[in-house]
């Protein structure tokens, strides 16, 4: 289990998910890059990148 770096709500991935995968605290709204599985380990995504984003988050974890 890990935890929001901007609100620290717990967040448990799904074991399919992949490094690069984004997915969306329920909490706070914002979005999480995985960055590692082991351990795991989430980023917050600069806004700038999600501006023009095509693709939708693969999760709300």
């Amino acid at each position: 289990m890990i935890s929001c770096p901007v609100c620290k709500q717990k967040l448990m991935l799904n074991f399919t998910m992949l490094v690069g995968s984004l997915v969306v605290c329920p909490k706070c709204g914002t979005d999480l890059r995985i960055v590692s599985r082991d351990p795991d380990r989430v980023e917050a995504v600069p806004e700038e990148e999600t501006l023009n984003a095509e693709g939708k988050p693969e999760s709300y974890a």
